[in-house]
């Protein structure tokens, strides 16, 4: 069976993905970590469509760790669980989607992998996650239409990736 059109048209690197330019644009924060292959624990929010869970993976493969990719609309966390305890030592991404699907104590459960550094995790949110998504140390990136209306909010620590980031209005 031959996979949707869509599917087939998903951008593999960010030299295809079209538009967000004010996020993967030359020096830009998103740029940055898919060159240096230095990701971390982020929340992508914006409307349906306009590319998190794209990025999301694209930044996982180009980091050269093993990940692995849910939707919190039909994961369980035992499901999550499970898949990301491939022992102490090895590090990894886990992309979920949808993130805002999980309550707050799901939530939760998954902070000490991340806050112990053997999980990076890319939650991608349709909601907004200053309401819906607890926060530990995430980047929060807004996806929109509009360029000036990027948020970069870093909660807990200093952005790993060094460099100045330019007003993006």
């Amino acid at each position: 069976m031959e996979k949707p059109l869509a599917v087939r048209m998903r951008p593999t690197n960010l030299d295809e993905v079209v538009g967000q330019e004010h996020l993967i644009g030359e020096g830009r924060p998103i740029r940055k970590m898919y060159e240096t292959g230095n990701i971390r624990s982020m929340i992508l929010w914006g409307p349906p469509g306009v590319g998190k869970t794209t990025i999301a993976r694209i930044l996982a493969r180009n980091s050269g760790l093993p990940f692995v990719e849910f939707s919190a609309v039909d994961a369980t966390l035992k499901e999550i669980r499970k898949a990301i305890s491939g022992g102490e030592l090895i590090r990894m991404v886990l992309i979920l989607d949808e993130i805002h699907r999980f309550n707050r104590s799901q939530q939760a459960a998954l902070l000490r992998e991340v806050e112990e550094g053997r999980v990076i995790l890319i939650g991608a949110t349709t909601e907004n996650p200053s309401f819906e998504v607890i926060a530990p140390a995430w980047l929060f990136i807004v996806w929109s239409p509009w360029r000036g209306s990027i948020w970069l909010n870093w909660w807990t620590e200093p952005f790993p990736i060094r460099g100045d980031f330019p007003d993006s209005g």
